[in-house]
């Protein structure tokens, strides 16, 4: 079809040597280009050539662009997607709302299907702004003493949803929220003459239960209980089962297995542990994980397969494995759950040798997904302005995964806090801690001096003894030896740099105050490698000099600084790295002094020198056994 000249005709002048000629405006073109197509004007016209080139080079630098600055007219957009190619609806979405119905537990033993409860309790898990929560009024009648009061969870409702009575579904959804017992903190649950308690949701006995109890696990008496819940959960401690996927043994053990990307691949990495000897882990949001793996609809010997170095064991043993689901009819878990359809995960594993996991054997987790590897495919999007944001969003995530996209701290910069979750793996160990105990960080900041070190400044609250976790609120670029390992006020703050974040751990025990002042403690030195933390000197009455540490000196690393102690040995903490420069539980002989290395990764370590002279300066310049690489 023929274009039609438009009405809009707009000439400029340009020079070509010392001649004069004219052409049409290039912003007229465009504009005419778009109403052609039958779109709009550009508003915001480039002024030349020179200003197109320089906005291209911006986005290939590095910069990025906001949607908000681009404008397009989608009622003539018309966007082909190829069936052939596979989206795989693999992100959770969370709901706002969620209704929970509940019931004692005495209450249940009385019913003989859960469908003829009357007397049922209901929590509302809301979400309100950066956080969750979870709110209502339950009465337990107490009978006799016992440790906790328990609530039997029957059934669970999304907003706009029917209600679901599934018990895994229902173990599924508020796993993602509460998967630990926490503690509460002041006025999240009030009970009447009780205080210090603490709650979980738990799956026991086959059944989804909320449970409260007192953190120093004594009894309730026997008397009718009317507890008021108003528990906030942070965002930050949603455990979403896009990204975990939450495993039980048959003895209860629970622990997560995490989604991480890995060069672009999605990889289950992760430990469980098995208190009792057995094969079978039940694995519970199964229908994730048919994203990624094989998964089997019947239970087969010849489905196992060798896992090699994808699932290890710390008995050296080899592994096979297969997973499985199972689409069950209630009844074989109780006649009060009949014509309820449930959906369990299994892991079935054992040793190539045929022998069972043994009792405290730990299995570790590498596994690379067999399908829709690539991680997080972008859903269809026919809405142009949507698809630009989608893009954009999706160059920031590669610029951090190429490491481009970080906080340089720059003099006088000051950071906020926020409230995390962590999952340490200690040895064998796998430990979660999140950040109930934390009531308040407003008033805490890190703040950049000038020579590149950091400081922590101001005061935070909490409101009981525990352990609780923060983080910076942006990812920051750091040397993680340089961070200072452990510091000692009236509790103890263990600094962590892991995924680019900078973590505090506060470890609180036998506390008189909540609310602790840290001053300004530096956190960061710019120019020492191992760090002490000095507040911790002044406890011990100690002298130690300001550059006391690990110094790159002409190629190469040197531990050194004088020390005055008050006795004839002194040991200072320092960072979990300091094992890159010595061996592990080694001691080494300099001048008559003895230095030992403990070390205790991913949290911290300490250097132990015996033989000094008391009340007199003694002067460190020891070679580090292992020269890393600088």
């Amino acid at each position: 079809m023929a274009l039609s000249k438009p009405n809009e005709y707009k000439e400029v002048p340009a020079q070509q040597g010392e001649t004069t000629v004219y052409a049409e405006d290039i912003n007229q073109i465009i504009s005419n280009i778009e109403k052609i197509k039958g779109g709009q004007a550009n508003e915001a016209p480039i002024s030349n050539i020179k200003e197109l080139k320089e906005r291209v080079d911006g986005l290939t630098n590095g910069s990025t662009s906001s949607a908000s600055k681009i404008a397009f007219n989608n009622d003539n957009a018309n966007l082909d997607f190829s069936d052939g190619y596979d989206f795989p609806p693999i992100k959770n979405q969370l709901s706002d709302n969620y209704n929970i119905s509940l019931v004692t537990d005495y209450y249940l033993n009385s019913l003989s299907h859960i469908d003829n409860a009357e007397e049922v309790y209901d929590l509302v898990l809301e979400k309100s702004t950066d956080k969750y929560v979870l709110k209502g009024t339950l009465i337990y009648n107490n009978n006799n003493t016992s440790s906790n009061l328990i609530f039997n969870i029957i059934s669970i409702q999304k907003k706009g949803e029917e209600k679901n009575k599934d018990i895994i579904y229902i173990t599924n959804e508020l796993s993602q929220f509460i998967y630990q017992y926490a503690n509460a903190s002041d006025n999240e649950i009030v009970i009447e003459g009780e205080e210090k308690l603490k709650y979980n949701f738990a799956l026991v006995l086959g059944s989804p239960m909320f449970v409260i109890g007192k953190q120093d696990s004594s009894s309730f008496e026997a008397k009718e209980y009317t507890i008021n819940i108003n528990i906030e959960i942070s965002v930050n401690n949603i455990r979403n089962y896009q990204d975990f996927i939450f495993i039980q043994g048959t003895n209860d053990t629970v622990s997560f297995i995490k989604a991480n990307n890995k060069n672009e691949k999605i990889v289950f990495q992760g430990n469980t542990k098995s208190k009792v000897g057995n094969t079978i882990f039940i694995i519970f949001n199964i229908s994730m994980l048919e994203n990624y793996l094989d998964i089997k609809t019947d239970k087969n010997d010849s489905y196992y397969i060798e896992a090699n170095d994808m699932i290890t064991s710390n008995k050296n043993k080899p592994i096979k494995y297969y997973i499985r689901k199972s689409v069950i009819d209630g009844t074989e878990l109780s006649e009060k759950y009949s014509n309820i359809n449930m959906t369990f995960g299994y892991l079935e594993i054992k040793h190539t040798d045929d022998t069972d996991i043994e009792k405290d054997e730990i299995l570790s987790f590498n596994l690379t997904a067999q399908k829709n590897v690539d991680v997080e495919k972008i859903e269809k999007e026919k809405n142009i302005q949507n698809a630009i944001e989608i893009l954009n969003s999706k160059i920031i995530d590669i610029l951090n995964y190429l490491g481009l996209n970080f906080e340089e701290p720059q003099a006088g910069t000051i950071f906020t806090f926020e409230k995390t979750s962590l999952t340490l793996e200690v040895g064998d160990e796998s430990t979660n801690i999140n950040a109930d105990i934390i009531k308040d960080i407003t008033n805490l900041s890190l703040i950049a001096n000038e020579d590149g070190s950091l400081n922590l400044k101001g005061s935070f609250e909490i409101s009981n003894e525990g352990m609780g976790v923060i983080r910076v609120n942006k990812k920051l670029k750091l040397y993680k030896r340089k961070l200072v390992g452990v510091i000692y006020k009236e509790i103890q703050i263990i600094c962590l740099y892991q995924d680019d974040y900078l973590y505090l751990i506060i470890m609180a025990n036998k506390i008189q105050n909540t609310i602790f002042d840290l001053e300004n403690i530096k956190i960061y030195d710019n120019n020492i490698i191992c760090p002490i933390d000095f507040n911790y000197i002044k406890l011990t009455g100690h002298q130690v000099s300001e550059d006391f540490g690990i110094h790159l000196i002409d190629g190469k690393y040197i531990l050194k600084g004088s020390i005055t102690p008050n006795t004839v040995s002194i040991s200072v903490y320092v960072n979990c790295y300091i094992e890159d420069f010595f061996e592990n539980s080694k001691t080494y002989q300099y001048e008559g002094y003895t230095i030992l290395i403990q070390n205790t990764k991913p949290l911290y370590g300490y250097i132990s020198i015996t033989g000094l002279t008391a009340n007199k300066e003694n002067t460190i310049y020891f070679e580090c056994p292992k020269q890393p690489s600088i």
